[in-house]
C-alpha cells in the first residue's frame, strides 16, 4: 500500500498461529521492515497479511453469506362496520324491540376506529424493505460479465451478529487479522437498519484467524475473481482511512507461500487493494506483488493514481475489483463504471496459485479522528 502504512510486528510464526491473532485494524507502511510471523499485515496500504493455518477447502459455493432483515407483514384492515341508520325518525316510531336492535351498532364505529394502531406497525421498519431487496438482488455486475465471472459465491449484507469476537466457529465474518494479537474493543461493531458499523480501530476478514476457516469461501486464483463492496464512512476527514482489499491465505505463519524453485523461505503473493480512503480525494486502488525472505520483504505496486472525482464517502458507493488470470491483469470499477486497470510486473503470476480472502478495516492516519464505516453489502463472483 501507500507510504503511510505502518508494518506490523508479530511474535514468532509459532507464536501467532497458537495465538490466533488479528487486530481490527490492518497494517501500513512507513518504511520499517515488515514485523513478524508473516507479518506485513498492510490494509490496503503497506504490508502484507500474515499467517494462516493451510485453508481448508472452499465452501460449497451456495454458501453465499445472509441476507438483511425482513420488512414485518402490513397488518391486514379491518372489515367496514355497516353504516348507521341514516333517518333517526323511523326509529322513534318503530315497535319497542327495535329500537334495542338498532341501537346495537354503536360498537361499530368503536371498531372502525381501532385501526389506527395498523399504520404503525406497517411504518415502524422503514429501512427494512431496502434490505431485503438488496440482498436479494441477483443481478450481476457489469464488469463481472465482462470477464465471464457470472456465478455468484459471495453475498452477504453483513450484520454484528455474523462477527466472530473470539476467532471461532463458522462465521461469514472474524475480527481482527491473523497477524495481531489485538482485537476490537467492546462495542466496535454494530448494525443499523440492516448494516454492519464497524468505529475506528474495527477490522474484519472472512476466514478465521486461529486456523483459517470460516463460512465463506475462498476465492481461486487459477479460475480468476471479481469483488465488490457498497460501503459507506459517517464523515469525510482526511485522517479517515477505510480499507477494503483481498489477500490469499497461503500468505501466513507457514510459510505456504513459498514455492518449490524458490530459494528456501523465500515468499511470494500478490495484495489486491479494491479501496483506500483519505489518502486521494476520490477513489485509490493498488495492486503489489510481494517477495522475500522474512522480515525483509520487498514489492513493486503500481503507480498511485488519482482517478475519478472526489468522493462524498457519506454517501454509499460500490467499489470492485477483478482478478483474471488469463491476461495477468486487475482492473477495478468505482459504482459500476470501469476506472484502471494494471498488469505485469505489479500483478505476479504467483497469484494464479493462490487463493484469496476479503478484509475491512477502519483505520486512521494517525489522529484518529473517530468515524463510522457501514458496510451494507458485499458480493463475489468466480466462472461458472
Amino acid at each position: 500500500m501507500h507510504s503511510l502504512r505502518a508494518s506490523f510486528l508479530i511474535g514468532s510464526i509459532g507464536a501467532v498461529l497458537t495465538a490466533c491473532g488479528g487486530s481490527g485494524s490492518g497494517g501500513s507502511s512507513g518504511g520499517g521492515s515488515l514485523g513478524l510471523g508473516a507479518v506485513g499485515a498492510m490494509t490496503t496500504a503497506d504490508a502484507g497479511a500474515g499467517a494462516l493455518a493451510p485453508a481448508p477447502a472452499p465452501a460449497p459455493a451456495d454458501t453465499t453469506g445472509t441476507a438483511g432483515t425482513s420488512a414485518a407483514a402490513p397488518a391486514q384492515p379491518l372489515a367496514s362496520a355497516p353504516a348507521p341508520a341514516s333517518n333517526p325518525a323511523p326509529v322513534t316510531s318503530a315497535p319497542p324491540a327495535a329500537p334495542a336492535a338498532i341501537s346495537a351498532p354503536p360498537a361499530a364505529p368503536a371498531t372502525v376506529s381501532a385501526p389506527p394502531a395498523a399504520p404503525a406497525t406497517v411504518s415502524a421498519p422503514p429501512a427494512a424493505p431496502a434490505v431485503a431487496s438488496r440482498c436479494a438482488a441477483t443481478d450481476i455486475p457489469s464488469g463481472a460479465r465482462a470477464l465471464g465471472f457470472t456465478r455468484q459465491v459471495i453475498n452477504t449484507c453483513p450484520t454484528a451478529a455474523q462477527i466472530s469476537l473470539d476467532g471461532k466457529g463458522k462465521f461469514a465474518l472474524y475480527d481482527g487479522m491473523w497477524w495481531s494479537k489485538d482485537r476490537a474493543p467492546s462495542g466496535t461493531y454494530g448494525t443499523d437498519t440492516g448494516a454492519l458499523t464497524m468505529r475506528q480501530g474495527g477490522g474484519v476478514t472472512t476466514i478465521s484467524p486461529l486456523d483459517g476457516s470460516g463460512a465463506l469461501p475462498l476465492l481461486a486464483g487459477s479460475a480468476g475473481f471479481y469483488v465488490e463492496f457498497d460501503v459507506r464512512l459517517s464523515g469525510n476527514d482526511a485522517d479517515h482511512w477505510p480499507a477494503l482489499w483481498v489477500m490469499p491465505i497461503e500468505h501466513n505463519g507457514k510459510h505456504d507461500d513459498v514455492y518449490a524453485g524458490d530459494p528456501p523461505n523465500f515468499e511470494r503473493w500478490m495484495e489486491l487493494d479494491v479501496d483506500e480512503g483519505g489518502a486521494a480525494p476520490g477513489w485509490l486502488g493498488t495492486v503489489h506483488s510481494w517477495s522475500g525472505v522474512w522480515p525483509n520483504y520487498t514489492r513493486v505496486r503500481n503507480p498511485y493514481q488519482v482517478l475519478g472525482p472526489t468522493l462524498d464517502r457519506t454517501q454509499s458507493h460500490n467499489f470492485a475489483a477483478a482478478f483474471d488470470p488469463k491476461l495477468l491483469k486487475v482492473t477495478w470499477w468505482l459504482d459500476g463504471q470501469y476506472i484502471n486497470e494494471a498488469g505485469a510486473p505489479f500483478v505476479p503470476d504467483v497469484a494464479r496459485k493462490q487463493n484469496f480472502y476479503l478484509l475491512m478495516n477502519a483505520q486512521t492516519y494517525g489522529k484518529n479522528v473517530p468515524y463510522q464505516m457501514v458496510v451494507e453489502r458485499f458480493r463475489a463472483f468466480a466462472p461458472p
